[in-house]
């Protein structure tokens, strides 16, 4: 069985050859073999993909795991025996990211995608994951509560502290906007492929992103689109209940968060406004 990866390009610039193809040799049949795969993977990525992808010039090992695991979904193998979750190795991919290569990641998908080493080495799921990781950091990295906190301590009415960090809420708003779409996204096309556990791996971490964007509403005072994002997570728990029972759980707290924001909203006279949650658009956040 083997595994061949065209020429991996980075930014407008290739690093090799259009021409040039890498071949690897890889075998998830046991533990051993995906070991010598991934010691052959790591060694023809750190030879061939842009280093500026990534903060340390180096490829990541989590991403020679995740291009394994796009080798076994394309030919329907096994994964039992790769030990690392490709949940964990995305945050690993993640973690190591530039922003060149978050941008990268980022541009794989929607209109106008950009072909480059992350979409030749990933499949699509993993490449929304991974996107939806890279928002996902990015809409926490805010810290709206602490801007608030500072800017009161520092004599500002809240009214005042929350213009200030208007812009960062609305560019926090929008990354896990677009996070939680892609999770959806890869939970759809993982279950359209039969792998039932990803998709509800995949679907939990879209129920749980809507829960982050809600508590970004709350701690804004935006309480009427709290209610409508604790509602899109219901909704998306709701729908992996038949598959994990733990989500029904999950849907209930955020129903009833939900109702508790409305209620607030409805207090003191609160519209929500219009927040399309199905779409699940690609953009990169600004």
């Amino acid at each position: 069985m083997g595994i061949t990866f065209s020429a991996l390009r980075g930014g407008l610039t290739p690093l090799v050859p259009d021409s040039l193809k890498i071949a690897v040799e890889v075998d998830v049949s046991g533990p051993r073999a995906v070991q010598r795969a991934l010691k052959s993977l790591e060694r023809a990525l750190k030879d061939s993909i842009d280093p500026t992808f990534f903060r340390d010039n180096r490829a990541p090992s989590d991403l020679a795991i995740l291009a394994l695991y796009t080798h076994a979904d394309e030919r329907g193998a096994s994964t039992e025996f790769i030990e690392k979750a490709w949940e964990a190795a995305i945050e690993g991919v993640a973690e190591h990211l530039s922003p060149v290569g978050k941008e990268a990641v980022l541009h794989t998908l929607g209109a106008g995608a950009i072909d480059n080493a992350f979409s030749q080495l990933l499949s699509e799921p993993i490449r929304l994951c991974l996107a939806a990781q890279v928002l996902s950091v990015q809409g926490h990295s805010y810290e709206l509560s602490d801007a608030i906190s500072e800017a009161v301590s520092g004599g500002a009415t809240r009214e005042t502290a929350l213009n200030l960090i208007e812009s960062n809420r609305c560019k926090c708003e929008h990354a896990f906007t677009q996070a939680a779409g892609l999770y959806k996204k890869a939970a759809k096309l993982f279950g359209e492929k039969g792998s039932d556990k990803d998709a509800v791996s995949a679907g939990l971490s879209a129920g749980r992103t809507y829960t982050f964007l809600a508590g970004t509403h709350m701690g804004t005072d935006r309480f009427g689109s709290a209610s409508d994002a604790f509602f899109a997570a219901e909704r998306v728990f709701l729908q992996l209940g038949i598959l994990e029972p733990e989500a029904l759980f999950l849907a209930a707290d955020a129903k009833s968060k939900a109702e508790g924001a409305l209620s607030k909203a409805q207090e003191l006279g609160q519209r929500a406004a219009p927040q399309e949650f199905d779409q699940g658009a690609a953009a990169p956040a600004a």
